[in-house]
């Protein structure tokens, strides 16, 4: 079992931002943890429940994981991560993490057992979540290890407290905690501003009398504080939309909240998102002058929040000399996750035929649930899986033959190998996620010979050839030969004089020993753009159609072993490892 081939076929197939480094976090996970439940793996991992469901189902195909439930390995997987070694292999009773805390840092007290019962009896009163709002009520372990990790950090006692939306509760949280004998976790000041008047109706009927009183104050974030709550707190809490707009302007406002200094607190709860969401979160807690004092994944625990694994992070945030807001003035943009999907159109993958849809306003579906009652136009199926948004457009109605049944990760590398297709595109006609293949001709010369030096540097490091005239003179001379299948692809909305965003070269050859027809896969590269995945597919299926029409029955192809993206979508076309190339090179010179 190769298992690093393995992940970058699953990372390809579920379209896993993360690559391949995802699937080995989640086989860690199961390997540590099995049994453990899709949504504790989607937890542990960081990744949003859907997509760990995915990732395990592919590893079902492939028989890592067991097809029983809860998710386990089967014993050809337990062996195969072992024999992987990378800490990939689980080991019994052997583990670094608390067995109090559960690794979140803030264990509950026995003591703290009425306090639980009294926030218990709050929170089955409140409101229900209003899902436009993004309000997602936290469970009350998390309300209470808010409040410890608040009274740890000195964020409590003497302070001036702002909760920027408080659905959590956490203000009654804070006000229980204070009122336990001895009062010494008593902040001086406690304001909540919500635009939400149910809840501020609940806040108000539990509050009365409580020491410091709660300051309630109806008001929509979209618009700057009011003047009485600027630069007057020295804590400001938030658990915004989990949208970057969301966390832009919550934190925004929390800081044009903050008492001018260096050394104020912000608590920011905000869940586990793709890669470059979290690089923007973290770019801009940067851009707001915070530096991060504490990062605590999976702190919070959510009441049905699926999608997210139902739990967030908790960023404990400490201003500076530099701390002001990025956004100062009214914000009239999209701010929650149901205003930003209302204005994204979502590719889906079938997971029956491959074929990808695109749902939202103008598209044939406007919403999942109606494509699912549709079944996928192909074959029917009805289960769909999500693709990031910004990926390729979608092609619904393109040949079936020319479309990616799960399109495999493909860098601008090394050559390729075969499998059977229909019959290539023709050269007017676009092929799947939005993309047309065509023969190559003399005006791509130039980039074709940018992807043969990219080929080189992929395959041969630092003994790469890269004289660009000479890559560009070994492919004119394959233009147009007999037995030569030279295929480029280019944007299907794109002018006659578009330039390649990928590139393929199979030449047909003879054994001199046998006198037997085979075809060497010589290149496949694609540009780095978005949807390069499905573009190597295309070009794939094409060059195999060709193949194919040409009697070649046999091909053949060489990959770096380093390149696991080529390496998976050779073996997802049905090829295998035959040969290994040994070498022994002498020792470097002494300098």
């Amino acid at each position: 079992m190769d298992v690093d081939v393995i992940a970058a076929e699953v990372a390809s197939a579920v379209g896993l931002a993360e690559g391949p480094a995802g699937v080995r976090d989640v086989l860690r996970v199961i390997a540590h943890h099995e049994p453990v439940p899709t949504r504790e793996v989607g937890r542990l991992a960081e990744l949003p429940v859907p997509i760990a469901a995915a990732v395990c189902n592919e590893l079902r195909k492939r028989g890592v994981v067991d097809r029983a439930r809860p998710v386990r390995l089967t014993e050809a997987g337990r062996a195969g991560l072992a024999a992987a070694g990378a800490g990939l292999a689980g080991q019994a009773g052997l583990s670094g993490e608390c067995p109090a805390c559960g690794g979140r840092g803030v264990a509950i007290p026995p003591e703290a057992g009425p306090l639980r019962a009294e926030l218990a009896r709050l929170a089955a009163a409140e409101p229900g979540a209003k899902v436009d709002l993004d309000q997602t009520h936290c469970t009350v372990d998390t309300k209470l290890r808010r409040v410890l990790r608040m009274h740890d950090a000195g964020a409590l006692a003497g302070q001036r407290v702002i909760l920027l939306g408080d659905d959590d509760l956490i203000s009654l949280a804070i006000t229980a905690f204070a009122a336990q004998p001895g009062g010494a976790a008593r902040p001086a000041r406690l304001v909540v501003v919500d635009c939400d008047p149910d809840l501020l109706s609940y806040l108000a009927g539990h509050t009365g009398g409580s020491q410091p009183p709660v300051e309630l104050i109806e008001h929509d974030l979209r618009q700057p504080l009011p003047a009485g709550l600027l630069g007057g707190f020295d804590v400001a809490c938030t658990d915004p939309p989990y949208t970057t707009a969301g966390a832009e302007l919550f934190l925004s406002r929390a800081v044009s909240a903050l008492a001018a200094g260096a050394g104020r607190h912000v608590f920011f709860s905000y869940g586990g998102r793709r890669p470059a969401e979290t690089l923007g979160i973290q770019r801009l807690i940067a851009d707001l002058g915070l530096t991060v004092r504490a990062l605590s994944p999976g702190f919070n625990s959510y009441q049905g929040a699926g999608i997210l694994a139902g739990t967030s992070h908790l960023y404990h945030l400490r201003s500076t000399g530099q701390t002001q807001p990025v956004i100062t003035g009214p914000y009239p943009g999209p701010l929650y996750t149901a205003s930003g999907r209302a204005a994204a159109v979502r590719p889906y993958r079938c997971a029956g035929c491959g074929a990808v849809h695109e749902v939202g306003p103008g598209a044939r579906w406007a919403t999942i649930g109606e494509l699912k009652a549709a079944g996928c136009p192909d074959c029917h199926s009805t289960v769909l899986r999500p693709m990031p948004l910004g990926s390729p457009r979608a092609a619904s109605t393109a040949p079936a033959a020319a479309r990616p049944a799960g399109a495999a990760a493909a860098t601008g590398d090394a050559p390729l190998a075969p499998a059977t297709a229909g019959p290539p595109p023709s050269p007017a006609e676009p092929a799947a996620a939005g993309w047309r293949i065509r023969a190559a001709t003399e005006a791509d010369l130039d980039t074709i010979a940018g992807f043969e030096i990219d080929i080189a540097r992929a395959s041969f490091g630092d003994e790469a050839v890269e004289d660009r005239l000479l890559h560009r003179r070994r492919v004119a001379a394959a233009l147009g030969r007999p037995g030569e299948v030279t295929l480029v692809a280019v944007d299907g909305g794109a002018g006659p004089g578009a330039a390649p965003v990928g590139w393929a070269w199979l030449s047909g050859r003879t054994n001199s020993l046998t006198g037997a027809r085979y075809g060497n896969f010589r290149s496949l590269a694609t540009a780095n753009v978005p949807g390069r995945a499905d573009i190597a597919e295309l070009l794939m299926q094409a060059v195999l159609a060709a193949a194919d029409q040409a009697g070649l029955q046999h091909l053949s192809g060489k990959v770096h072993a380093s390149n696991l993206g080529m390496r998976a979508l050779y073996r997802k076309h049905g090829f295998g490892a035959s040969h290994l190339t040994m070498e022994r090179r002498p020792p470097p010179e002494p300098s």
